[in-house]
């Protein structure tokens, strides 16, 4: 037992009982005035007296579970926060690391693609982001080498597009990157059964929910190796694209999805119209997508200005992530009407790095700084009100002052508005 030396003593001005416990043991102090003002705990025996007791305790019986004593061990289970069985429901899981067997990364397009993940091409419209889609999947279509000489195996491509129309715009670019037809998918509706029986066509894909039927469209075909959705942030409806939590929620199932099925996964996705010269903070929206993907990349004109542009990679958790290409942007006709289809001619590696690549960009874009801040406005508030808050810490992120912030907030008279009363917060939102 441990022991308090008798010359302890603590100034009080009355009487006080103590209860101090933890684990399971409790030792009661009772605390008595003496004539000096001062304190007697209660502990009225010598140190000599207190040894000869603590020896003598060898001798006794084991304690009872709940009390401690010198050389006495507690199991955990006589822990107050050790849960019992029935109260927890859920266990991890493991796998020893010695009974894994290793195996290389799996590449749809070795150290660009990779299979069973996602990855995001971002850029500004008319550098060619869907055409370069479009080109890849040709590829794959054909089971042809990649533009670096990589072998391509061959594979149903998926293509799901809330932009081009599949007539006038998707099949004769297909055409003109002399895709295989047959072996390409293009997204029309989803057919939903309601709860009396009656059969809806919805025309727009929803990631956050149809999901499992994008799941059982892939195991239908079998042998798809690429699907396409372009762009990314058209299919979230009901979802804040700029919440890092709600970017990882979708992009989570999807990765689970394409390692299931063994494809892959390219977003087409938008630059943000920051002045930032961070490549990884010009993707749209959160960087929770980006963060998510295996693989990212941005387009933009060549920095030599020669009209050719550049495919830069931005991140690749799986490979080196200093992989360029170098392309321009042809066109020919194809059948019918069909006139002027553009295509895209590559042009091999490029020295460029997605750093320069947006530098090039940012400096030569003539967009003033208001007009980025009103897009960026546009873009937030277009689906609801946010918090005020939110609006600036995004703002702050995307290279945006407070000041020109505040100028187009006016400029476009957005609206504050407090929610929940006179402790509520303060919103945004469009006329």
């Amino acid at each position: 037992m441990w022991s308090v030396p008798n010359w302890v003593s603590i100034f009080m001005t009355d009487k006080k009982t103590k209860n101090l416990s933890g684990g399971g043991c409790s030792t009661k102090l009772e605390k008595n005035e003496n004539a000096e003002g001062q304190l007697d705990l209660g502990i009225t025996k010598t140190n000599d007296e207190v040894l000869e007791d603590s020896s003598a305790s060898n001798n006794k019986p084991e304690p009872e579970s709940g009390t401690v004593s010198e050389g006495s061990k507690i199991k955990s289970k006589d822990w107050s926060f050790q849960p019992s069985e029935s109260e927890n429901n859920r266990k991890l899981l493991t796998r020893n690391a010695a009974e894994i067997s290793p195996r290389s990364v799996r590449w749809l397009w070795k150290n660009v693609i990779p299979l069973a993940a996602c990855t995001i091409v971002a850029g500004h419209g008319g550098h060619g982001k869907s055409q370069l889609a479009i080109s890849i999947a040709a590829t794959i279509s054909r089971g042809d080498d990649f533009p670096d000489g990589s072998p391509c195996e061959q594979g149903q491509v998926v293509i799901i597009s809330a932009e081009d129309t599949a007539e006038e715009v998707i099949v004769p670019r297909l055409m003109a990157a002399k895709a295989d037809l047959q072996m390409v998918q293009i997204f029309d509706a989803i057919q939903e059964k309601q709860s009396d029986g009656s059969v809806v066509m919805r025309p727009s894909l929803n990631l956050g929910s149809d999901i499992e039927a994008l799941g059982d469209l892939i195991a239908g075909l079998g042998d798809v190796r690429l699907v396409i959705i372009d762009p990314l942030m058209a299919f979230m409806n009901g979802v804040d694209t700029y919440k890092n939590s709600d970017a990882r929620g979708i992009m989570a199932p999807l990765a689970k999805l394409a390692e299931k099925h063994n494809f892959a996964i390219l977003f087409i996705q938008h630059l943000n119209k920051s002045t930032s010269q961070s490549s990884y903070a010009r993707f749209t929206g959160s960087t929770g997508f980006l963060d998510a993907a295996r693989a990212g990349f941005v387009v933009g004109h060549s920095p030599d200005n020669d009209g050719s542009r550049v495919l830069a990679s931005v991140k690749s958790n799986w490979a080196r992530d200093d992989t360029s290409f170098s392309y321009e942007i042809l066109s020919e006709d194809v059948v019918g009407e069909c006139q002027d289809i553009p295509f895209i001619e590559w042009l091999g590696k490029s020295q460029f790095t997605a750093a320069e690549v947006i530098a090039f960009e940012v400096t030569s874009d003539k967009t003033s700084a208001i007009e980025v801040a009103c897009n960026f406005l546009e873009d937030l508030l277009a689906n609801a009100p946010t918090d005020a808050n939110k609006v600036y810490g995004l703002a702050r992120e995307q290279g945006i002052s407070k000041s020109t912030l505040d100028r187009a907030k006016a400029q476009l008279n957005i609206s504050s508005e407090r929610q929940g009363g006179k402790d509520g917060k303060w919103v945004w939102k469009l006329p």
